[in-house]
């Protein structure tokens, strides 16, 4: 899988920034209804790179479900930036991590929307000049 096409995911965010400029007086009370969505493709791309991957998926499973919990599930740069993983190991993850990108790029504001580009891109492109 090249990098261009791991990297095209991240284009969600971008969806959800325009989307967001274009229903400003929607964004809050749609909030509840993002995050749900939010929910809910995670799970979709958990049980996709679980199914795709089997035992490297599980421990690392598990590793990511350590962070978001320490984290209480609330940060959107470490949360944005660890669906890099599944979208290097699992192609089949990329098309629900752009779904799951499009509402984070919505909520979330600019600068916070900004660094989980930077170093989810940095991440894909690390993984691709080392590995």
């Amino acid at each position: 899988m090249g990098t261009l096409a791991a990297l095209a995911p991240i284009t969600g965010i971008l969806a959800g920034i325009i989307a967001a400029y274009l229903a400003k007086s929607e964004i809050k009370p749609g909030q509840k209804y993002f995050q749900l969505l939010q929910n809910a493709l995670i799970a979709i791309i958990a049980i996709v790179w679980l199914w795709e991957i089997k035992i490297i998926a599980i421990t690392a499973g598990i590793i990511i479900f350590a962070v978001l919990y320490i984290t209480n599930f609330k940060h959107p740069i470490g949360l944005a930036t660890l669906l890099a993983i599944p979208a290097i190991t699992a192609p089949a993850t990329q098309i629900p991590i752009f779904l799951y990108y499009i509402p984070t790029g919505t909520i979330n504001t600019k600068s916070k929307n900004v660094a989980a580009v930077l170093i989810y891109a940095l991440i894909i492109l690390g993984y691709h000049l080392f590995f």
